[in-house]
């Protein structure tokens, strides 16, 4: 018999289209011979998608499905008071937080790969799961985002510094910081040392933390982690690769970009979804689309979406604002809103032209 590869995804019903197209970009890059275990961390998907999602054995008929209603696991927690909701992070819900029981739900896996529904991947899932974390924690990939953020020393919120806060709230020193939307984990070496424990203690003595569990995560396995080439978690902003201010890490991070094993969608705008006045100028929309259409939560009229999406990335990539002003008094400003060209004289003589006629539909949920 083949090996099991188990993977674990954590969702609500609304994210089940996702779901789906992650799980046919895997089974579509990974030899049909491979006997995976697809784990889904919930509480309230339906049973009509659940059905849905058992299509998917069509692509490979050694395939299983294991639905975990979490109600029973997060009774006793009240996970929403640990969520550090800010304005612009309200996309992020309970289930985030379902991975810290995954050592305790599948006491009969020594390895898992956890993955966020928000990404696809383009490689083998096999190469993953061979890699060797034996002697740590996880493996995981660098956060490239954050870790630019370290470097700059931003401030985040109200004035906190976030090298201050990388020293003092999560105690860590050696400025590396993983993404945990993709996780190779331990389970036999977290058990052992009682991670799971220390990772609740942390949640409840530092919440609110500024990201989550994430944090948490990286507070706690800390040095105990393999970090993984980049290829294994490539983040969608690309900026974060090409303007890179580590030259000698600049050449790996755009290798990387350019052919990566999972390409991740983090951030609120997502290829599923128009947001106004996002650019849309990352890779990979089109191949999410590609595997979203071959789930059985694909409708044509989604395709309403894309064509947004392109309209967005066609407009604002182009022109985005021109301003010109003299003693804060706005002589000329240029700018598109609500998919309408504006030029603006003098504070109040404006033409406007429409740049092209768009449906109303926004997302695919």
């Amino acid at each position: 018999m083949n090996k099991i590869i188990p993977i674990i995804f954590a969702i609500d019903n609304s994210y089940v289209k996702q779901l789906a197209t992650v799980i046919v970009s895997i089974l579509l890059n990974t030899g049909k011979d491979t006997c995976i275990q697809f784990s889904i961390l919930s509480k309230d998907i339906t049973a009509e998608n659940q059905n849905k999602l058992l299509e998917l054995v069509k692509f490979n008929s050694d395939i299983t499905f294991n639905f975990i209603d979490m109600k029973s696991y997060t009774e006793s927690f009240n996970l929403e008071k640990y969520l550090s909701k800010r304005i612009d992070y309200n996309y992020i819900t309970v289930e985030t937080y379902y991975r810290f029981f995954i050592p305790e739900i599948f006491t009969n896996y020594k390895k898992v790969i956890y993955l966020d529904a928000d990404l696809i991947l383009n490689d083998d899932i096999q190469k993953l799961f061979n890699e060797d974390i034996q002697s740590y924690y996880a493996g995981v990939v660098h956060d490239v985002f954050f870790e630019n953020l370290l470097r700059k020393r931003k401030i985040i919120s109200e004035n906190t510094n976030i090298e201050e806060y990388y020293l003092n709230k999560l105690k860590c020193t050696d400025y590396n910081y993983f993404n945990a939307g993709v996780l190779l984990l331990n389970l036999e070496k977290i058990r052992k040392d009682n991670v799971v424990q220390k990772l609740w203690n942390f949640i409840i003595q530092e919440s609110p933390l500024y990201y989550q569990d994430q944090d948490a995560l990286n507070s706690v396995l800390n040095k105990n982690v393999r970090y993984l080439p980049y290829e294994w978690n490539v983040l969608k902003e690309q900026s974060y690769y090409q303007k890179n201010e580590n030259k000698y890490l600049r050449k790996t991070l755009n290798r990387a970009y350019k052919n990566p094993s999972i390409f991740h969608f983090i951030g609120s705008d997502k290829p599923w979804c128009v947001i106004q006045g996002r650019q849309y100028n990352y890779s990979n929309i089109d191949k999410w689309w590609e595997y979203y259409k071959l789930t059985p939560f694909f409708e044509h009229s989604d395709l309403e979406v894309l064509e947004n999406i392109k309209v967005s990335k066609k407009y604002l990539n182009r022109f985005n604002f021109i301003a010109i002003e003299i003693y804060n008094f706005q002589i000329l400003s240029i700018y598109i809103e609500l998919h309408r060209f504006y030029v603006c004289i003098l504070g109040f003589i404006k033409f406007r032209s429409k740049l092209k006629s768009i449906s109303y539909k926004k997302s695919i949920v």
